[in-house]
């Protein structure tokens, strides 16, 4: 019935929550450490603390976390969509050799993906970020930051797709 659906469900919602709780924590942590005119400092356990960020770093995380999560949500999520009633079948009847190989091929699949997604955006971050984003008040040092940013999120880009 529903409880043995959503018992076999569980893994994938709890990776598809892992991937936004991070996605949050980095918004979270960006806000809180964006110092403002009116609060340049924080508290952190009775220490008074100065914010390291400057104004604007939010724009520049958004913008880098969505190019980010495009290639995930395109190619490791479609991935995982596919091959997940296939190990669930797997499952069910107890096969794990069969099991285990189609885990080890989803895997090797979806850390292939990543490492090129992410060799991608390495190298073809910048001209993507510019054409998209650059425009209006976002200028050519948004885009040069945003690249700096985007290139932290590509090299982890692998380890999240799998």
């Amino acid at each position: 019935g529903v409880k043995s659906i959503l018992k076999l469900m569980a893994p994938l919602l709890l990776g598809l929550g892992f991937l936004q709780l991070t996605s949050l924590f980095d918004y979270l942590a960006g806000w809180t450490l964006t110092a403002t005119e009116h609060s340049p400092t924080f508290t952190l356990l009775g220490h008074v603390v100065e914010r390291p960020l400057r104004s604007g770093v939010l724009v520049r995380l958004n913008a880098a976390n969505t190019l980010y999560q495009f290639p995930m949500g395109v190619l490791a999520l479609s991935l995982g969509v596919a091959v997940f009633p296939l190990l669930s079948r797997y499952a069910a009847r107890g096969d794990w050799p069969n099991l285990r190989d189609a885990l080890n091929r989803a895997l090797r699949l979806s850390i292939m993906e990543g490492l090129a997604t992410g060799v991608g955006l390495l190298t073809l971050g910048e001209p993507i970020i510019a054409l998209i984003f650059q425009h209006g008040d976002f200028r050519a040092a948004d885009t040069a930051a945003t690249v700096h940013i985007l290139r932290f999120y590509a090299m982890t880009l692998w380890a999240f797709c799998s």
